[in-house]
């Protein structure tokens, strides 16, 4: 006999390894200050993942302190691969 096929149930996103210590990569003393408010911020949002990502992209943007090579290095983390 065999067995019925199972639907896959739908998998919520992965969570990303993100903490406040994933920011030390930002060189600059202040950008990383400010990159670390944000976070403390989304946490007590509760936001998670991406969506933390964004919320310190977004606040980093808003006082003219986001470079490219930061943009890109905390959209890798949204895809896991940093």
């Amino acid at each position: 006999v065999a067995a019925a096929p199972v639907a896959a149930a739908p998998v919520a996103a992965a969570p990303i390894d993100f903490n406040i210590k994933s920011i030390d990569f930002i060189k600059d003393k202040t950008v990383r200050g400010t990159a670390k408010k944000a976070f403390m911020g989304a946490k007590r949002a509760k936001l998670e993942g991406a969506a933390m990502v964004d919320f310190i992209i977004a606040e980093l943007d808003k006082v003219s302190k986001l470079d490219d090579e930061t943009k890109n290095t905390l959209e890798g983390f949204k895809d896991g691969s940093n």
